[in-house]
């Protein structure tokens, strides 16, 4: 019950504009290789100027990458 209490209040704060809750979401569906929906939420955090998200949009169509996990292990090790 606390997961889902917890993707709620994720995806409410996404709602909201909140671009840090924005970019994990992306990078949740970065790891169930969803990437339509991963690159809709880095685009929203982009937009709302999270840098991080920038930066994993950039290189996705750098790559043409079908899936990203890749990019969210590179940005964890960046850290």
């Amino acid at each position: 019950m606390e997961l889902f209490n917890t993707s709620k209040n994720l995806l409410d704060r996404a709602a909201d504009g909140e671009s840090q809750a924005q970019y994990q979401l992306g990078l949740i569906f970065c790891i169930k290789e969803n990437v339509y929906e991963a690159e809709y939420w880095f685009r929203l955090a982009a937009k709302n100027g999270h840098r991080y998200a920038k930066e994993v949009l950039k290189e996705m169509e750098e790559k043409n990458l079908i899936g990203c996990k890749n990019i969210w292990v590179k940005m964890n090790l960046k850290k």
